[in-house]
């Protein structure tokens, strides 16, 4: 004997929501009418069946508003410094809208599945004010489980990035000017002062420059 679709669903409980009746709507979709386990006080939700059973809808909406409410109260952080950085690092892998969009060549690992995750590591992993979020391989993920990420100085963010697309000799610091037919070299030192390290007839000199006042501004070499 076929069973009617109304004795297939009544009962079926998905998530928080109870189904107790069913009904056709608009455009040939059917509806259920359901009992919120969750609150147990709303039992004439109605919504469609697809919905509910692919688990696209939860509850009458308050199980939403009651993990929202559980986050927010759990850290506090959502107008933090930290939390707008984590934003950034998402949206520039995933907001195709936003001008700092990477592409797919660029991700969030999977290691850092949520907020939470990314401020314990941050923690833990010498996070402060003064800092920014760098991947220490520039052409790989934002990923912890890999060690791919590391707190930087915005000065020494600006050294670990790659080469200038109008740079012409492959050296960062490095380039050579035109009017003057010399290779000229530059560093900027921690209080973000851009210094002249001079003009120079080969390359191989202004990269010699560039390398020493590397140890002398910044404490190592490139």
């Amino acid at each position: 004997m076929k069973i009617s679709i109304r004795e297939k669903y009544i009962g079926n409980v998905y998530n928080f929501l109870e189904v107790i009746d069913v009904e056709s709507g608009e455009n040939y979709k059917t509806y259920f009418i359901c009992k919120c386990l969750f609150c147990d006080e709303v039992d004439n939700y109605r919504v469609r069946g697809d919905r509910v059973k692919s688990g696209y809808i939860k509850s009458c909406g308050c199980w939403r508003s009651y993990i929202t409410t559980k986050r927010n109260s759990k850290h506090g952080l959502s107008k933090t410094r930290i939390m707008n950085i984590y934003r950034g690092m998402v949206n520039r892998c995933k907001n195709k809208s936003k001008n700092a969009y990477y592409g797919k060549d660029v991700s969030v690992c999977a290691c850092i599945p949520d907020f939470i995750t990314f401020y314990n590591w941050s923690m833990a992993n010498g996070y402060a004010d003064d800092l920014t979020i760098e991947r220490v391989n520039n052409d790989g993920n934002y990923c912890i489980c890999t060690n791919n990420l590391t707190w930087e100085t915005k000065q020494g963010q600006a050294r670990n990035r790659g080469i200038n697309s109008n740079n012409k000799s492959g050296k960062t610091g490095v380039h050579f000017v035109k009017h003057t037919s010399k290779w000229q070299a530059r560093i900027t030192d921690n209080d973000k002062n851009r210094i002249n390290l001079g003009y120079f007839e080969n390359i191989e000199e202004a990269v010699k420059a560039r390398k020493e006042a590397e140890i002398k501004y910044w404490g190592k070499g490139a």
